[in-house]
């Protein structure tokens, strides 16, 4: 720059850089959000250019937002090995200023435990048979059935079954009347 006394200035070079966030991913999860007790993997994918993402982000339900270390590229993948039921959220984050795409979402029901029962006889002397009382539960994905109570004849009853919403199974022992 010069002004009219000829006195001369270099200006610096100034440029100025617009980031914008990736395009909102997408989630394919093979589980298709229902239970399963089998690990699972699911994947993430933004169109956003590789070139751009910094990394992946990922949270569950009211968490706060974690990073996937080693997830700069368009496409991401995570496997569910441990039990867990909630929504998981991801996200994209650019490497120029780390700004993030919208959040995607997707349902995780894993269940890798088995249900528990326990039963007893509510009483002996029923004559020609016993009643048994089963208690079943399961802690995350729930019990398909359980019998409450059972009656049976002379010999009592034996053992049952039961399973959980994720196909677990558990045998629940029979009581006789002796």
């Amino acid at each position: 720059v010069e002004d009219h006394a000829e006195n001369k200035t270099e200006c610096p070079k100034n440029r100025v850089r617009i980031d914008k966030p990736p395009v909102k991913p997408t989630i394919n999860n093979p589980s298709g959000g229902k239970w399963t007790n089998k690990n699972f993997t699911i994947t993430m994918k933004t169109v956003t250019a590789s070139s751009r993402i910094g990394h992946w982000e990922y949270k569950y339900d009211n968490g706060s937002w974690q990073t996937y270390s080693n997830s700069a590229s368009n496409t991401h993948s995570m496997t569910i090995s441990s039990d867990k039921s909630g929504t998981l959220y991801v996200r994209a984050c650019t490497n120029a200023s780390g700004i993030c795409s919208e959040a995607a979402s997707t349902t995780i029901r894993l269940d890798k435990t088995n249900p528990s029962c326990s039963s007893w006889k509510s009483n002996q002397w029923t004559p020609g048979g016993v009643t048994v009382n089963y208690s079943c539960s399961d802690n995350l994905s729930g019990v398909v059935s359980c019998p409450g109570t059972r009656w049976g004849l002379k010999s009592g009853i034996g053992s049952i079954t039961i399973k959980d919403n994720a196909g677990n199974t558990a045998t629940c022992p029979g009581k006789s009347v002796a």
